[in-house]
């Protein structure tokens, strides 16, 4: 079981995200178990992500300031290393990473009263099955029978 999102997608999600997995999930402990498995999973991957990005702004100067945060001085940077970094920060972003759990389906959003905002289903849409393109998995099914 798993979901596959691009790195863009999940630090995008990742509010959107934090939201779902606060609401509380009313009959269904399981689907409330596997939300918090893919938080899990999907915080483990945003800190690698932040890791990969910290390197590349080093690797291109980004100085520490006192703060913690790092600074990076594109206006001094040449045109064309700023056009490297770029790219870099791009290719990242492009990277394909496939965490634990399963698509949730309309059906159990509703029968499980999941209250999502419109621009939550936005940002999710990698873990929602299309209406239109939806079939019952084995574990939807089971779900919204429960």
């Amino acid at each position: 079981m798993s979901l596959k999102l691009t790195a863009k997608e999940l630090t995008d999600s990742l509010p959107a995200f934090a939201l779902l997995a606060n609401e509380k999930v009313k009959k269904n402990p399981k689907l409330a178990y596997n939300l918090g498995k893919t938080s899990k999973a999907l915080r483990v991957e945003g800190e690698a992500l932040k890791a990969q990005e910290l390197d590349i702004f080093k690797e291109f100067g980004a100085k520490e300031e006192k703060n913690g945060q790092f600074h990076l001085d594109r206006p001094a940077m040449s045109e064309e290393r700023r056009a490297e970094f770029d790219q870099r920060m791009k290719d990242l972003q492009a990277i394909e990473v496939e965490v634990w759990g399963t698509k949730l389906t309309l059906a159990e959003i509703e029968k499980f009263e999941i209250e999502l905002s419109p621009i939550q289903y936005d940002l999710l849409s990698w873990m929602i099955a299309d209406p239109d393109e939806e079939t019952a998995t084995p574990e939807a099914t089971a779900a919204a029978g429960a």
